[in-house]
């Protein structure tokens, strides 16, 4: 039976009493809760622990600080949700989570846990999640053509009309198709650009461009493009920088080697692919790390070296690396023009993850490389490069 145009959706039933919970939690002194400790990985390689402040365009943590440009990663210490089971992304790569209503006639009509209801112009919008996705890197659903993703994973390229409480309509050269949305995952309108600023994720996976003028037990002030957001700290996640200066990795294309295995049904291999397709750290993430999270980084198994030769200009190279949870032991390098200039020596499974900070001078050529622990042959293992970041 259809639900009453002016109740809410069933499926929208829960997030508007969560969304009612988090109203009432600040109003009765959850924003007395101090922010949850993090761990910083600050754009000059040092990693720093505790609980953060903000004031005056600067992140202090234990015993540093970093203006909040220069931020590599930021990881609270907070249970969050790895899938984001309905929302948008915008084509400026913010990230709303809520439930979707209707599209029809250019205009997305849709109700955010976090702003309440919106009505979003086509021309702002890159996605349209229907179905659950990776809430650690939404963004990533973004990169095939205009279309729909089903849930089985296929995509159909074309051109969506409409959605609605039952069906997706897309037209697919002179035709249109008209999909149970229980079918959908995902309707992709456009590719997605993250704006330049300081960047926060809250635990609920919506994830916003924002100036952030304060942060402390009284909460966190977010100025964004939906206006002056006052959140309890303890909601924040992950802060971040997506500036010039600071280019991730895992966003430029590698030329991956594989050393000759016994095995013949994985020979040696060389080619140049974007990282994307060699594997990126998803949902699951290693529990070694700080904080229990990756907001993104790449994984590379044992025998495998990749190699980078467009460094932009860059100066350093910035990250930390660890080994996979459960897996053999490991060691990693970072050579550049082919010469190792960090190694993190044989890591243990379960060893906590080593910072690096690499100058580059005027190299050509930057590889990050996995051995066995214990320099043997073969082995299983692999080891997690999180937030490598080239540093202008």
């Amino acid at each position: 039976m259809p639900v009453p145009a002016h109740l809410p959706a069933l499926s929208a039933l829960p997030r508007l009493f969560a969304a009612l919970g988090v109203a009432c939690a600040c109003a009765l002194g959850a924003a007395e809760q101090p922010p949850a400790s993090a761990v910083l990985l600050a754009g000059d390689g040092q990693l720093y622990s505790g609980v953060p402040s903000v004031a005056t365009g600067t992140l202090s943590i234990g015993a540093g600080s970093t203006t909040l440009d220069r931020i590599i990663d930021c990881s609270f210490a907070v249970d969050r949700l790895h899938w984001l089971d309905q929302g948008v992304i915008l084509a400026d790569g913010q990230v709303l989570r809520g439930a979707v209503h209707e599209y029809q006639n250019g205009t997305l009509d849709f109700a955010s846990d976090l702003l309440g209801e919106q009505s979003i112009a086509a021309a702002t919008l890159s996605a349209i999640v229907l179905s659950p996705i990776n809430a650690g890197r939404p963004l990533a659903a973004t990169s095939g053509t205009p279309g729909v993703v089903l849930a089985n994973g296929e995509h159909i390229s074309g051109q969506v009309t409409f959605v609605d409480q039952d069906a997706v309509g897309i037209t697919v050269g002179k035709h249109v198709r008209t999909i149970p949305r229980d079918r959908i995952r995902l309707v992709i309108l456009r590719s997605c650009v993250p704006v330049q600023g300081t960047w926060v994720q809250l635990v609920s996976g919506d994830m916003l461009c924002a100036t952030l003028s304060a942060l402390g037990d009284d909460g966190a002030s977010l100025g964004t493009t939906f206006g002056t957001l006052h959140v309890p700290a303890a909601q924040l996640a992950s802060l971040w920088s997506e500036i010039p200066s600071l280019q991730p990795l895992d966003r430029l294309p590698a030329v991956a080697t594989r050393v000759a295995s016994l095995d013949e049904d994985f020979p040696a291999r060389q080619g140049e692919e974007p990282v994307a397709a060699i594997t990126l750290v998803g949902a699951t993430l290693p529990a070694n790390f700080p904080a229990n999270e990756v907001r993104r980084g790449i994984v590379i198994p044992v025998g495998t070296t990749l190699t980078w030769s467009a460094l932009q200009g860059a100066t350093s190279l910035v990250g930390e690396v660890g080994p996979n949870e459960g897996q053999d032991s490991v060691t990693c390098a970072v050579l550049v023009d082919g010469k190792e200039v960090f190694s993190s020596g044989p890591l243990a499974p379960g060893a906590a993850p080593k910072p690096f900070a690499v100058p580059l001078g005027a190299a050509t050529t930057l590889a990050l490389q996995v051995r066995h622990g214990d320099d043997a042959a073969l082995s299983s293992g692999s080891a997690v490069w999180s937030c490598p970041t080239l540093v202008k």
